[in-house]
């Protein structure tokens, strides 16, 4: 049976007080980069890890205040009314108009910290109503109750409409000088809101 030689490994010999010693430079070197290794390993995953946390935290806030901006419009689009509180039956409360449904919801959802770290910020009114024809043309744009000749569902189709933006900021503050400051990683994210909602009772919109 032949076998392979063996690798055979041999050290440079160095005199030390007349005596040959094998140099131990290189396996020194090696030992310091095994020691360092964990060091450096650490500085890696900080670099990548911690702009990923931001990113996923920032598409996350994102994510709870649209999310709470269109239930919002939602709930509103069922009012029976758009600005004015409506009176209810004897013994009921009153039937809260659209604007008060949208402005309770988001205050709710602020005070459960929905929108924690993600403030919404809307036009005054932040809630308007849209007529769109029919026909086709640009729809016409109401922030107070509409006329009743604006009122014809065989001739516009009616939206409730939310525009405004909203500041979220990351996980992980960076309140210090030494980082530049880059939307959604080391600073709040500005991001636009849009929600649009069918309106399900026409009738009401002039109150």
């Amino acid at each position: 049976m032949v076998t392979a030689p063996r690798r055979q490994t041999s050290h440079r010999l160095v005199k030390l007080d007349g005596i040959a010693m094998p140099n131990l430079k290189s396996r020194r070197c090696d030992g310091e980069f095994i020691a360092e290794l964990p060091g450096v390993l650490l500085v890696l995953f900080i670099l990548l890890m911690v702009p990923m946390i931001q990113l996923a935290s920032i598409t996350y806030r994102a994510y709870l205040v649209r999310t709470a901006a269109l239930e919002a419009v939602h709930r509103a689009g069922r009012a029976q009314s758009f600005i004015a509180d409506l009176p209810g039956l004897p013994g009921d409360p009153p039937n809260l108009s659209a604007q008060s449904i949208f402005a309770k919801y988001i205050n709710a959802s602020i005070d459960n910290k929905v929108l924690a770290n993600g403030q919404l910020n809307a036009p005054s009114p932040a809630l308007c109503c849209l007529a769109q024809p029919m026909l086709g043309g640009d729809p016409t744009v109401f922030t107070a109750p509409l006329p009743t000749s604006m009122i014809d569902p065989s001739k516009y189709e009616y939206f409730f409409e939310l525009r405004g933006s909203a500041l979220v900021s990351p996980l992980l503050p960076f309140t210090s000088n030494l980082f530049p400051v880059i939307p959604g990683v080391t600073g709040p994210m500005d991001i636009s809101v849009s929600c649009r909602q069918r309106v399900e009772n026409p009738s009401g919109l002039a109150y």
